[in-house]
């Protein structure tokens, strides 16, 4: 059971902080904490916007909650799904729906609980951060880039 809360918590930190980026991304040229919006789905957020937003882990998972779903191997984990968007915050606006599910995370697929909890320390590190998202049968690639 603690596991499983740790996993929510750091899958939905992790989420939770590159969805806000992107939905920053979206909002006019004057982004605050100086995101700024590459592409459709490609953004640059400074590092220190990145560490205040994973910082407050109680409010990430008021925003956006993931529930990873055990797999048939012990410590597998089958998927990550998107049980919580907040309609009116900020994942929403970047797109995120219940019912997405999280298919890898720079590349690797979260098959783990390891790998899971390791998420967002990962996110805290990274120099980039891409997600594969997956809706029906289409796969929606997002890029984060720290700097």
């Amino acid at each position: 059971m603690k596991v499983r809360i740790l996993l929510l918590l750091l899958g939905a930190a992790l989420l939770a902080g590159a969805g806000w980026f992107w939905a920053s991304g979206r909002r006019p040229a004057a982004a605050p904490g100086g995101v700024r919006r590459i592409g459709e789905h490609h953004w640059t957020v400074p590092r220190s916007t990145r560490d205040a937003f994973l910082a407050d882990p109680a409010r990430l998972n008021t925003l956006f909650l993931l529930k990873p779903e055990p797999g048939n191997d012990p410590g597998s984990v089958k998927r990550l799904v998107v049980v919580r968007v907040d309609p009116a915050g900020p994942f929403h606006e970047a797109g995120f729906r219940v019912g997405d599910l999280i298919l890898s995370v720079n590349g690797a697929p979260v098959a783990t609980q390891e790998r899971a909890l390791n998420l967002l320390h990962e996110a805290r590190t990274c120099a980039s951060l891409r997600v594969d998202v997956g809706r029906g049968r289409a796969v929606v690639r997002c890029r984060v880039d720290f700097e």
